[in-house]
């Protein structure tokens, strides 16, 4: 389940905004990472999607992405104003916090 709910190219957008460029590459490791990590584990199942066996499982994270895509974006908005802005906001400190419980509530873990 937890591979299912892996999202790269969400994840490539925090990298892109939120990540010194130095560090990029380690984000291109990651991707390989992952990408093998799922081969192995649909070769030991047998199995030719994650989730394949667990339809219910797979519909009910799917019909969350949209929600959760939207928050994830507003974050690393929040996110990147935070980091740029020499005095702390505390709305948009507020806002992110909101962001970090309707994302954790929404993948129904710590996120």
């Amino acid at each position: 389940m937890g591979l299912a709910k892996v999202d790269l190219a969400l994840a490539a957008q925090y990298v892109d905004r939120l990540v010194d460029p130095s560090l990029h590459g380690l984000f291109t490791v990651i991707g390989h990472e992952y990408r093998h990590t799922v081969e192995e584990v649909l070769l030991v199942t047998g199995q030719t999607d994650l989730l394949a066996r667990a339809p219910e499982l797979r519909a009910s994270l799917e019909s969350r992405r949209d929600s959760l895509d939207a928050l994830c974006h507003l974050q690393v908005e929040l996110l990147s104003r935070l980091r740029s802005s020499p005095d702390s906001d505390p709305l948009l400190q507020r806002a992110l916090l909101l962001t970090v419980n309707g994302i954790a509530a929404g993948m129904q873990n710590t996120g």
